[in-house]
């Protein structure tokens, strides 16, 4: 110990009360006469951390390892671990806390350095692995608790998440807590509730978050997604500008804000600044997801940026499955059917163990959905001053984008995009609980439904447009509910060859709830039973209920098709919707680009280029008579 100890107690107190210029005039002072001082140079190393000289940090606290040795405190490598996490050197922070655990396997402070490490390095399950034993350690020190519910929501456990956060709140000192940070947690439950659709909620913490720190990107960003979620269009490209001005080096701001230009069919531009983050940022994951959307060729330095990612064992799962799609929609363009193929069943093979489907389900719902029967709905008969819900129902990448686009541009139609309503009021009065058995849905539920839904759709039909599109594929399930609650209504049935409607879908990693998708048998067996659901509607209920629209029908003769359709919903033929592609409203689907080109058939028995490849579905769908 040198003999100045008022003066080490002085610039402990100086740093931690943030006064760093004052501290390092007193750490200068005092180094010039005791230079290899350990504990001075401990403080040097602490203030230079502080200050961001990370680098210079590091170097200080090698010193104080070396001038340790042999008998080195767990303190110092904590700060040389530390050091390195802020240099994002996060394999050598990891070495050293692997190290000390080994030899210190309780320590809590070395669990939670290493949850953290492996936090950075995105290996959520092994971080909830240290973060839960510390806790169990010392179940008072509820500080680890934020990074238990940080790991769940990573997990995509978002439920979960919310319980320890709310349980982490309750253990804060408001008074005390800081109010960055409480912008933090609230941030982190609107981030929460929005991955599980729970909008109002989702607005209440992010609408709380920015509040208490209003000029946070994190915050600004989510609130855009909130807003496209919730088709508010305008202000969340309008957020998602600020954030990538305030801040272009952030993945998730850049990609937000390619997302958004790529809604808009501005693809060029998009592409530059995709070019250009991965150019400067070649860890930054994110942006594989918009390859799809944008047209890569293997010339491209995108193109050997996604195949060195699917090749580093490195790589986290979910990343590696992003890259593989990624690297079957580049090689597809380049018509390089084999190679692209081997990608995409790798991919779909690894997704489908993650998540695992049950085919059993789906046969559930369908036999349930065929199962229910409705008193008479002639109580709720009359429109009054409510639109005409244009329900536009199938498989999915079927034309359903296309077709919806197609009626948006007609001066009358409002298209709102793919909506879970329906699904929202039928869990909500438990018409799709497929474990009732010889349900009928009474009046007076019936009634109640379209109050809902009528409800629900307002604020979305701004311009209060006399025909509503509501374009969810899924909503094949529900036709005699929709019919029954709404009976002036009118379903699109979007169809298309078969094996291509699969094939597309195979090809997408889709953001909802399709597990059934990411296996041939699981697809085929998916469109099997959907193909006889749709049969059943069409036998059930009255002739003309349904207007099937078929894709290559459409593209053959697209000016006759059009004019069928718009008869069939009553309303006059407009050029404009022939001039679907002009229209800029903003498209949240997998085929946001293909709508901003005029009629193709470039995809029209496109899945005879991966016959051979695709022949165990071909089987099952021949036997199934449907090809």
């Amino acid at each position: 110990m040198i003999d100045k100890a008022n003066e080490i107690n002085q610039i402990y107190e100086l740093l931690n009360s943030n006064k760093l210029k004052e501290a390092e005039i007193l750490i200068n002072n005092l180094s010039e006469l005791n230079y290899d001082n350990i504990e001075l140079l401990n403080l040097k190393g602490e203030l230079f951390k502080k200050l961001g000289k990370y680098l210079e940090s590091k170097e200080i606290f090698m010193k104080v390892k070396e001038l340790s040795s042999p008998n080195i405190p767990i303190q110092v490598f904590l700060n040389l671990a530390d050091a390195h996490i802020f240099l994002k050197e996060y394999d050598d922070a990891e070495f050293i806390y692997n190290n000390i655990v080994a030899m210190n396997p309780n320590n809590i402070a070395i669990l939670n350095g290493l949850g953290k490490v492996l936090v950075n390095k995105m290996k959520y399950q092994q971080a909830l692995n240290k973060f839960n034993k510390a806790l169990a350690l010392d179940e008072s020190n509820y500080q680890i608790l934020f990074n238990i519910a940080y790991c769940l929501k990573y997990l995509e456990k978002n439920n979960e998440s919310i319980d320890v956060f709310k349980k982490y709140l309750n253990k804060l000192n408001m008074n005390q807590t800081n109010t960055k940070h409480l912008a933090v947690i609230y941030l982190e439950m609107g981030i929460n509730y929005l991955a599980i659709e729970e909008y109002d909620d989702s607005l209440h913490y992010l609408l709380k978050s920015k509040d208490l720190n209003p000029d946070n990107p994190h915050t600004l960003s989510n609130l855009g997604l909130l807003y496209v979620k919730t088709d508010r269009l305008d202000e969340a490209e309008s957020l998602f500008v600020d954030t990538y001005n305030i801040d272009k080096t952030t993945d998730i701001f850049a990609y937000n804000y390619c997302h958004i230009l790529l809604l808009k069919g501005k693809d060029d531009e998009a592409k530059e600044i995709i070019e250009k983050f991965i150019s400067e940022h070649p860890k930054s994951y994110r942006m594989i997801r918009l390859i799809e959307k944008v047209k890569f060729n293997k010339s491209d330095n995108m193109f050997n940026w996604v195949k060195d990612i699917h090749n580093d064992s490195e790589t986290p799962l979910k990343v590696k499955i992003e890259s593989g799609f990624g690297m079957y929609s580049i090689l597809d363009k380049e018509k390089e059917y084999q190679e692209a193929f081997e990608y995409l069943f790798e991919a779909n093979n690894l997704y489908n163990d993650m998540q695992g489907y049950s085919y059993e389900r789906i046969l559930k719902y369908h036999k349930h959905s065929k199962s229910i029967r409705y008193e008479d709905n002639a109580h709720i008969s009359d429109q009054n001053n409510h639109p005409i819900p244009i329900f536009i129902v199938g498989m999915p990448r079927s034309g359903t984008t296309l077709t919806e686009q197609i009626l948006d541009s007609h001066s009358l139609v409002h298209g709102a995009g793919e909506l879970r309503i329906i699904e929202e009021i039928a869990k909500k009065y438990e018409i799709s609980n497929y474990n009732q058995k010889d349900l009928i849905v009474n009046k007076e539920t019936l009634k109640k439904f379209q109050e809902d839904y009528f409800e629900e759709i307002k604020p979305l039909n701004v311009d209060n447009k006399p025909y509503f599109v509501d374009k969810m594929p899924g909503n094949y399930l529900f036709v005699s509910l929709i019919k029954a609650a709404l009976p002036w209504s009118k379903i699109i049935h979007c169809k298309r060859n078969p094996m291509d409607t699969c094939l597309s879908i195979y090809t997408k990693k889709f953001v909802a709830d399709f597990h059934a998708f990411y296996s041939l048998d699981g697809l085929a067996r998916s469109y099997i039973s959907y193909n006889d659901l749709m049969h059943h509607w069409c036998n059930e209920l009255e002739e003309n209920t349904i207007f099937d629209v078929t894709y290559e029908k459409l593209l053959d003769n697209p000016e006759e098709k059009v004019r069928g359709l718009l008869s069939y919903l009553g309303l006059d033929y407009e050029d404009k919707c022939l001039e679907f592609y002009k229209n800029e409203r903003f498209v949240k689907t997998a085929s946001s680009v293909q709508v901003r080109k005029k009629l193709y058939n470039t995809s029209v028995e496109r899945w005879k280029n991966y016959e051979e490849q695709l022949s165990p579905l071909y089987k099952e769908l021949k036997q199934a008579k449907i090809v």
